[in-house]
């Protein structure tokens, strides 16, 4: 992502990763859980994620795409 710094593109904790998505907080904690929401991971015992990846991810899907 041209353009974009590293800390516009973070986000901290589970709360931010349920607005991106869309998807209930216990829903995501569900997936990132069992790593199937790509671009979230863990740093420490928080919860981090990246919004490119996480938007890629679903357009992929949206196109068909693995």
């Amino acid at each position: 992502m041209k353009g974009v710094s590293l800390a516009d593109d973070i986000l901290d904790g589970m709360k931010e990763i349920s607005r991106l998505t869309g998807k209930p907080l216990r829903r995501c904690y569900y997936l990132a859980e069992k790593n199937l929401l790509p671009g979230v991971f863990k740093e420490g015992s928080r919860w981090v994620g990246l919004k490119s990846i996480i938007r890629e991810r679903y357009v992929n899907a949206a196109r068909g795409e693995s």
